[in-house]
């Protein structure tokens, strides 16, 4: 009730300023409207690091507009890409990680390289990118999603593919905007933004800054789940809270563009984790952390040539409050992490003639990080780490140093691309040669072309190779704990190894594009993905002469990250859009089947005839609409529809390690066969114009309230089978801008 009073509020306070912004507001472009050949020719940056249409791409991308997320009034990443071809995603996730997406059969918080306007946002120390409602998307331009390895252009991390979040400008028709928006919805969910900005077109100056507070009470995760939850009733589980905060500022000054962004998460700590051993019965454990990020870009043209440089600082800290609650221990399990990471790029474009584009660049990045500590009995005080000072906290008296672990690392990289476009193809060569302080010498080549068959038929391949260099809290994961009150002996559960070697991925695609006169596009794409030197977790040798306190374990057996073993899938992804096929509905149809299979060579020698995580087939269906579009009452003139369906066999969950876990049923997600169906989900969302630029929102997000599985939260023993997913439940919210 309190959300919905909010909402009622600031639907009150957007009537009364209506009459005097209504002459201000311009009718945006309705994306869904534009044939074809106009959607095609959107302009995107992050695949070539150049601005280039859609259709002279050789490689898979979709672009979400910032139509298309002001329509649909998403209010996170995740929710963004939960509508998009061939993205599943986790809604919640985990604690540690936030909300989960998988992206070309793995999970994209990792695996893909995740960018605010060109540039990462993913701590170095982190497991991957953490993800919740910090990023106000209100605030979002565009978001440009490119599919397969990129490491050729971006180094580290990014194997499954780039997302580059692009950040509203004030318009250069426009000397001010202003947005904000407010939606509610069940068990005390509230979400509010703002964003302001002027522009003055004389001084060649522009200024915008934006807020977005989120909050949920109870996560809607706990009824029918009980089978997830080892048979225990979850509706004696306390609430499950979780919060997001976001804030920034972009100001541009003729060549320079500077921004501030705050990022800023809290999500309970036992989400996605085991009941038997994490405690739900608290809402006080939780984890958080606040990520900021400071970016300077300069960009001038001389002639031929386009010179960019970027400079930015990247600064995490995990909560030094932040704990996991255990259920076989009394104390609260404390941990603390941070990172501060600095990136300077230069990069010179060569425009050689109209069609040939040469482009070559250089990176330097400087890290200083506290990976994960230790389980800890006292908050970890705030002196025990400083920015590239690379100082150990003060030793404890039983566990000595272990679980603190202080890095300065470094990387350096050149890259070098030559783009050909012609009438009937594109050509792009790229490379990569990294050097990093810990893993030595990388190098990343990707070659791709397209060739246009006719005007209406596209032919495109790519091939590419990439790394995932394992961040400190694989590397320096520890996890200690004493075994009983005597504190005699201890128990060492997961130690460090400095020996982790970076994943190694190699990819081949191929893709067809059929246009079927000026609505329909036809789309089938084929990969073959290879991973090498996985990344897990796996029994080794506790060596007691290594560090004095291992003496205090009775066990010469704990667990590390280690490398091995092999993973290889093959995918044949089917899309189909058809755009505007009604003038009188504006009707709007979006489909796609994804079909995979696979194998995994784990490291004990056991064979997995199947790929983990991976669906036998995923299945996505939209109908958009706007049916009243020639009225001329203004509510039911601005109506929209959308109406998403999800549909996923079932699959073998991440925590399988052997091939005896492998044959239980309890490790499959879905029927006993693969072709069963797991679960499918319906998403409705409608949209109300109340006056220009003044719009109401009702959305229920699974509307049948399936009970069903998300991404898998963790690969660890001490995770639930499956990550369950939210309930049916009901928003309501508002939005004006002008």
């Amino acid at each position: 009730m309190y959300a919905l009073r909010i909402i009622f509020s600031s639907f009150f306070l957007i009537l009364m300023a209506l009459p005097r912004a209504y002459s201000q507001v311009d009718a945006t472009e309705d994306l869904y409207e534009l044939v074809l050949d106009e959607y095609l020719d959107i302009q995107v940056a992050s695949a070539s690091r150049s601005e280039r249409s859609v259709k002279d791409l050789p490689i898979t991308v979709h672009v979400i507009t910032r139509e298309e997320i002001e329509k649909n009034h998403y209010t996170s990443l995740v929710e963004a890409l939960k509508d998009v071809a061939g993205l599943r995603v986790g809604q919640p996730g985990n604690g540690v990680d936030g909300e989960l997406f998988m992206m070309r059969g793995q999970v994209g918080n990792s695996y893909a390289k995740i960018l605010l306007d060109g540039q990462p946002i993913a701590p170095s120390v982190a497991s991957g990118m953490p993800l919740g409602e910090q990023i106000n998307m209100a605030s979002v331009e565009r978001i440009e999603i490119i599919f397969g390895p990129a490491a050729a252009l971006y180094g580290a991390d990014a194997l499954a593919g780039v997302i580059n979040i692009i950040s509203k400008e004030v318009p250069n028709d426009k000397k001010r905007m202003f947005a904000s928006r407010v939606t509610g919805g069940e068990l005390g969910y509230i979400n509010t933004s703002l964003s302001y900005g002027i522009n003055k077109p004389d001084k060649k100056f522009k200024f915008i800054a934006d807020a977005v507070f989120s909050r949920r009470a109870d996560m809607n995760i706990k009824r029918g789940y009980n089978d997830v939850y080892n048979n225990e009733d979850p509706g004696a589980f306390a609430k499950l809270p979780s919060q997001s905060i976001g804030a920034g500022f972009k100001i541009n000054y003729r060549n320079f563009v500077l921004q501030y962004s705050l990022m800023q998460r809290k999500d309970h700590s036992a989400i996605g984790q085991s009941n038997l051993d994490y405690d739900y019965n608290t809402s006080a454990s939780f984890w958080g952390e606040t990520v900021q990020r400071y970016a300077l870009r300069h960009q001038v043209q001389k002639g031929k040539f386009n010179f960019v440089t970027n400079l930015s600082y990247l600064r995490y800290r995990l909560n030094t409050q932040s704990y996991f609650k255990f259920t076989f221990l009394d104390n609260n399990s404390y941990k603390f992490a941070a990172s501060d990471d600095i990136m300077f790029e230069e990069i010179v474009i060569y425009n050689m003639n109209e069609d040939t584009e040469l482009m070559g660049g250089a990176v330097f990045q400087a890290f200083s990080s506290m990976p994960k500590t230790n389980d800890l009995e006292e908050p970890f005080k705030k002196t025990g780490y400083r920015a590239f000072a690379n100082i150990t906290p003060a030793a404890d008296d039983v566990f000595g140093d272990f679980g603190f672990n202080p890095r300065l690392e470094s990387n350096m990289a050149t890259f070098v691309q030559l783009t050909n476009t012609g009438r009937k193809h594109t050509l792009m060569a790229s490379a990569r040669l990294d050097y990093h302080s810990r893993y030595g010498v990388s190098f990343n080549p990707r070659i791709s072309f397209l060739v246009n068959m006719t005007k209406k038929t596209a032919f495109r391949s790519s091939f590419g190779r990439a790394f995932r260099a394992p961040s400190g809290y694989y590397t320096y994961n520890s996890v200690a704990f004493f075994e009983d009150t005597t504190r005699q002996l201890i128990t060492f559960l997961v130690v460090p190894n400095e020996a982790l070697r970076p994943e190694q991925l190699t990819t081949f695609e191929m893709g067809i594009r059929q246009l079927v006169g000026k609505k329909w596009s036809l789309e089938a794409i084929f990969l073959q993905n290879e991973i090498r030197d996985l990344i897990f977790v796996g029994q080794t040798r506790l060596d007691k002469n290594q560090k004095p306190y291992y003496a205090l374990s009775d066990s010469d057996s704990t667990l590390a990250s280690s490398n091995g073993g092999i993973s290889v899938f093959s995918s044949l992804e089917l899309v189909a859009s058809g755009r505007n096929l009604s003038e009188k509905l504006a009707l709007t149809i979006n489909g796609s089947l994804g079909i995979a299979k696979g194998y995994e060579y784990l490291p004990n020698g056991d064979t997995l005839k199947n790929f983990r995580q991976l669906p036998l087939y995923f299945g996505k269906l939209s109908l958009i609409m706007a049916p009243f579009r020639s009225t001329k009452v203004r509510f039911l003139k601005d109506f929209y529809l959308r109406i998403d369906n999800t549909t996923s066999s079932g699959w073998y969950i991440a925590r399988i390690d052997t091939r005896a876990a492998y044959e239980l049923p309890e490790n499959k997600v879905g029927g006993k066969s693969m072709f069963s169906l797991a679960y499918s989900a319906i998403d409705v969302n409608a949209r109300f114009g109340v006056a220009k630029g003044a719009f109401v929102y009702l959305k229920c997000t699974n509307l049948f309230d399936a009970k069903f599985a998300g991404v898998d939260p963790y690969n660890a023993s001490v995770s639930l089978n499956y990550g369950p997913q939210y309930r049916r439940t009901f928003y309501m919210g508002a939005s004006f801008s002008f």
